[in-house]
């Protein structure tokens, strides 16, 4: 092959490499823009499970000779929770979004499986500073006793497969924010709690669904808190 052959041949192998990695970068990680992904997630989510019948998580189960006073608290309480609570916890969160014009992506409840009392609510806004995305969760609840361990969790599908899962050791979660910023320290004190978090969606995840899963246990393994999430990008 001659010089002027085999440069024209580099030239044409480099520019079909450079168009495979065009089409996969505008195919998979350029997203739409910031309002077009807004409005594609502003369908009606009311009474939509966000995600949470992908997951089908049951937790373990303690036997009654494992059970400690927080687990047999979480007996009554679970008790406690009637129909009319479950519905005015829904009402006031419906309210809560449909008066802010908020876009609901998320919901945060008392457990995982079964009836849950919606806590909080997760929804989709745009930073107007760097015009990133951000996920906004809103929590309203009450701990019952001081917790001093336990455990954080998180899994993530996209496009509904498995992408990520990760437990953390719930005291050290935020060990790398300063102590003023942080959502909570531990020990965590027994009281009703009233909280805003923001957390940034990373530009590099690429386009699609996702679908997470976050739950906190105590050092007993009783679910304080279990949030669902479904967005897409």
């Amino acid at each position: 092959m001659s010089p002027l052959a085999l440069r024209v041949t580099k030239l044409v192998i480099f520019a079909i490499i450079t168009a495979s990695v065009a089409i996969i970068y505008l195919k998979l990680f350029k997203r739409p823009p910031v309002d077009v992904l807004m409005k594609m997630n502003k369908k009606s989510k009311f009474n939509h499970d966000f995600g949470a019948e992908s997951f089908r998580t049951v937790h373990p189960v303690l036997e009654e000779n494992e059970k400690g006073p927080l687990d047999e608290l979480s007996d009554t309480e679970e008790n406690d929770v009637s129909e009319d609570d479950i519905e005015d916890s829904d009402t006031y969160w419906r309210q809560f979004i449909e008066k802010n014009h908020f876009i609901p992506i998320g919901g945060v409840y008392n457990k995982c499986e079964g009836t849950k009392l919606q806590l909080g609510s997760v929804i989709l806004i745009e930073n107007k500073e760097d015009g990133s995305l951000l996920a906004r969760t809103f929590v309203n609840f009450t701990l019952h006793d001081n917790v001093t361990s336990g455990t954080f969790s998180i899994k993530v599908k996209y496009n509904s497969k498995d992408l990520f899962e990760y437990s953390w050791e719930l005291c050290e979660l935020e060990d790398d924010i300063p102590e003023v910023n942080r959502t909570f320290t531990c020990p965590i004190q027994a009281g009703k709690f009233s909280k805003v978090k923001d957390k940034t969606i990373p530009g590099y995840l690429p386009a699609g669904r996702y679908q997470t899963k976050a739950w906190i246990v105590d050092e007993h393994k009783k679910t304080l808190l279990c949030g669902y999430s479904d967005f897409s990008l």
